[in-house]
C-alpha cells in the first residue's frame, strides 16, 4: 500500500472521531456489548423499578472511551471466576433516570430497531417515548 493510501485512511479515521462518528461508535458498542434493563430498588419497603444501561468489558480504556463521548456514567471493577481463575472485567453503568434517558436519546438514531423496541417497550413503564 502506498503512502498516499495510508494517509488517506489516517484522514478518514480523523474525521470519523467528529462528535457524531463518536456517538455512533458509542452506538454501536452498547448495540453490541450493553445491556437496558429495569431493575427493582426496594425504597421504604415498597418495590420500586428504575431503569439502567450497562456495558460489562474486560478493557477499561475502550469503556473510559464511551463514557466520555455519552458524558455519563461510572465505571467500576469487578471480579468474576473465571476457569483460570478471578478475572478482571470493567462495568460502566447509569442508574440515574434523566442519564439514562439521556445517554437513549443520544444513541437512539443509531440503534437497531431491536434494540430500539427493548429500549421503548422498558421505558413505557417511565412514560417515556423516544420517536
Amino acid at each position: 500500500m502506498s503512502h498516499n493510501a495510508w494517509e488517506e485512511i489516517e484522514l478518514e479515521l480523523t474525521e470519523n472521531r467528529s462528535p457524531e462518528g463518536m456517538i455512533g461508535w458509542a452506538a454501536g458498542l452498547f448495540e453490541g456489548e450493553g445491556c437496558f434493563s429495569m431493575r427493582w430498588s426496594k425504597t421504604r419497603n415498597q418495590n420500586k423499578r428504575y431503569p439502567a444501561l450497562t456495558i460489562v468489558s474486560t478493557d477499561r480504556d475502550v469503556l473510559e472511551k464511551f463514557q466520555e463521548v455519552v458524558n455519563m456514567g461510572k465505571i467500576y471493577e469487578r471480579r468474576v471466576k473465571s476457569k483460570l481463575g478471578k478475572k478482571k472485567i470493567h462495568v460502566w453503568q447509569v442508574g440515574a433516570r434523566d442519564q439514562v434517558f439521556g445517554v437513549c436519546k443520544m444513541l437512539w438514531p443509531y440503534l437497531s430497531d431491536r434494540r430500539r423496541k427493548s429500549i421503548q417497550d422498558g421505558l413505557s413503564e417511565c412514560k417515556v417515548r423516544f420517536v
